[in-house]
């Protein structure tokens, strides 16, 4: 089963999502302030600030897809995208190696 990790999950639009896909993938959620509806396993609190403890998730889960609802400030996001997609790039090298 596929692993999905949704940024924003207790948000309108990523608590819609994690509803959508709950069926058919194993899913994965931060939230900021409020919980998600995932297992309290599967959720992490993160702020958009928080580069490394965003890194130390995506290492630990290893998500197949990524699906960014966060908000906050547009620098403090665009900074977080560039550091994910960063991450992510070189989880797939590691994972092209296995």
């Amino acid at each position: 089963m596929e692993k999905v990790l949704i940024l924003g999950a207790s948000g309108l639009v990523g608590k819609a999502l994690a509803d959508e896909l709950k069926e058919g993938f194993d899913l994965y959620g931060t939230y900021s302030s409020s919980f998600t509806s995932l297992t309290e396993s599967k959720e992490f609190q993160l702020e958009v600030q928080q580069i490394d403890k965003m890194r130390q998730i995506i290492r630990s889960i290893k998500p197949d897809a990524v699906i960014s609802c966060i908000r906050g400030d547009f620098v403090d996001q665009l900074q977080f995208h560039k550091e994910l997609a960063m991450e992510l790039r070189s989880i797939g090298s590691t994972r092209q190696n296995d």
